[in-house]
């Protein structure tokens, strides 16, 4: 599970993942966790804990479309009937597509007897969306008589009302009565 539904480029999510072993009787031991992030999100050093004590760092390596795989190494054994939570967080980075970003985690142990086991593949879905640190700006302007020469507005100065800005996109905006305009969402470029 992730700590949030929602997130912009640059936030910080955390991740919990819940492992139990629901046998009656076996031991797991050599737990493995293996994680997929989604593209662009990165690690962050010095996050992860095995039920809320501090856990080594993860191995990091690259992975297919520009992913990278986290996998822990856990000394522990987990009794039957028995949960631990793995805690850790992770950054979207500048590359992580707007969209769903998928994190994918699954589990590897033996049991005491030397027989394999693998978890079922947990997702979790978080939504990106655009943010401040987008290709989209804000082109916000006043029109004015600029009676010094300085390009500053100062006081004593008239604005114009009902001038019409027309952009290269053909978006057009008129001032207001104050000169002001404001034109959202455009993506960057001349």
């Amino acid at each position: 599970r992730s700590n949030r539904k929602v997130a912009e480029i640059g936030d910080v999510i955390s991740y919990r993942v819940e492992l139990e072993n629901r046998s009656d009787d076996e031991a797991s031991i050599d737990i493995r966790l293996d994680d997929m992030l989604p593209r662009g999100f990165k690690y962050r050093a010095n996050t992860s804990f095995w039920n809320d004590e501090r856990l080594a760092e993860p191995a990091i390596q690259a992975a297919a479309g520009d992913r990278l795989l986290l996998t822990w190494t856990i000394d522990d054994t987990l009794a039957a009937g028995e949960r631990r939570t793995l805690l850790y967080r992770v950054v979207s980075g500048l590359n992580t597509p707007v969209g769903a970003a998928i994190n994918e985690v699954q589990a590897m142990a033996t049991t005491m007897g030397g027989f394999p086991l693998l978890s079922n593949e947990a997702y979790s879905r978080v939504e990106i969306r655009p943010g401040i640190l987008s290709d989209r700006t804000l082109i916000i302007g006043k029109a004015f008589y600029d009676l010094n020469g300085n390009s500053i507005h100062d006081g004593g100065e008239p604005v114009q009302e009902g001038v019409e800005l027309i952009l290269q996109n053909g978006i057009r905006v008129r001032t207001d009565r104050f000169g002001k305009y404001s034109i959202p969402d455009i993506r960057s470029g001349l």
